[in-house]
């Protein structure tokens, strides 16, 4: 078999005696499908709570359901009974296998070389095996060891040797815990004088940029490349030290996110708008005929979707922040009885100005510029321009919301 890689370093096709198998990956950077031209032979799409959908080239065959880690531990049909179920060991080992066999230990399979026990798991960087190692060393080199953790010195060990906490999503890097605590990093105010501990302590790059020593938690390689204060002959110390760099010049990996350990592209704030949205919404995107992130994207306007909006519009059951008038002023949000009483005011109001519209702009014009009627929020000039600067379908995406 060969195997033919992009330019990112991801598996892209395999040929197995002239029958050629070609690999799709998401907008998250994960495995998406796996292709015969044009035919689909398996996809993973995923879905809320991390489980996923997994199907054939005849159409939708079962669900993952993951554990804590990310492994499918229990895999059931469309009709409800068992497709497969299996225990794993720390190390990824599977045991006590029943039905069909589907393995995916931390999210990862065995497409390219199966077998359970003596097969591989494809993780994007490199293939691992079921033995607690990496059949090939980390790329990094010595630039992948922080001497303060003997573990980051064996470049075959799997998370430090903490497979019960930590989990590797590409091949590269283990993530679990709060691994920059210990080194004076803050993602949010970036770097300044306090973090010098951070600099002496593990903030030491790889000059070639595919390893990094930032702590006994990272510990393996890093995908970032350089910062700009590193170049390939060395610090380069007026930067270092009097010009911060900027964290927009780094290629962040997609299940980070400024003030989290880890996180798999959906922030909680965003994952709990859509738990209480997604489906009350999709039922009202039903009734008048137009696509749901429309809608959620007037929730998100309108109601908010931080923590701070949640916390205020859930109690009330008012996903549109929709407000008492007195004397032809807001005098604070209606509180509804339920959510779908709240629903079915804001249709019985306003539903025949979006009803049947495709577009974000035709569902701003519907709202804004009615034939019979005011404008919709006339209290906010920029109203439009704040909806449509919403790019609710990349969270979407991210939060696994179809």
């Amino acid at each position: 078999m060969s195997l033919t890689y992009d330019a990112l370093g991801r598996m892209v096709e395999q040929n197995r005696s002239s029958v050629y198998t070609e690999l799709v990956y998401g907008p998250n950077g994960g495995k998406l499908a796996l292709m015969n031209g044009q035919t689909v032979q398996k996809a993973f799409v995923p879905l809320p709570g991390k489980a996923v959908a997994v199907y054939n080239s005849t159409g939708l065959d079962h669900y993952r359901h993951p554990d804590w880690l990310g492994s499918s531990r229990f895999a059931s049909t469309s009709a409800r009974g068992m497709y497969f179920e299996v225990a794993y060991a720390p190390f990824g080992e599977p045991y006590a296998q029943s039905g069909t066999t589907d393995l995916s230990f931390t999210g990862q399979n065995q497409d390219t070389v199966g077998g359970g026990l003596t097969g591989l798991y494809d993780f994007p960087a490199r293939e691992y095996s079921t033995q607690g190692r990496w059949p090939s060393p980390d790329p990094g080199g010595l630039g992948a060891v922080a001497f303060s953790d003997p573990q980051t010195l064996n470049r075959y060990a799997y998370v430090r040797n903490g497979p019960l906490t930590l989990t590797d999503p590409s091949g590269m890097y283990a993530f679990g815990d709060c691994w920059w605590c210990g080194f004076g990093f803050d993602f949010e105010r970036g770097f300044g004088p306090y973090v010098l501990g951070g600099w002496l302590g593990g903030w030491l790059w790889n000059p070639n940029g595919i390893g990094s020593n930032i702590g006994s938690i990272w510990g393996e390689q890093s995908p970032w490349g350089l910062p700009p204060w590193l170049t390939a002959s060395g610090f380069d110390w007026q930067s270092l030290i009097f010009g911060p760099p900027n964290l927009a010049d780094f290629t962040t990996p997609p299940f980070l996110e400024p003030g989290t350990a880890y996180y798999d592209g959906c922030p909680p704030e965003k994952r709990r708008f859509f738990d209480w949205l997604d489906e009350p919404l999709g039922g009202m995107a039903t009734d008048l005929n137009v696509r749901e992130p429309l809608l959620l994207t007037l929730a998100a306007k309108e109601g908010g979707w931080d923590d701070r909006g949640l916390n205020h519009n859930i109690p009330l059951n008012n996903p549109f922040g929709v407000n008492k008038i007195i004397k032809g002023k807001a005098a604070g949000n209606i509180q509804y009885a339920s959510l779908s009483e709240a629903i079915s005011e804001w249709e019985r109001m306003w539903g025949d100005r979006v009803r049947d519209v495709d577009t974000r702009e035709g569902f701003v014009n519907g709202l804004q510029h009615p034939r019979i009627g005011k404008p919709y929020n006339t209290a906010d000039p920029r109203w439009a321009e704040k909806y449509m600067g919403i790019d609710m379908q990349k969270w979407m995406n991210n939060c696994g919301i179809q």
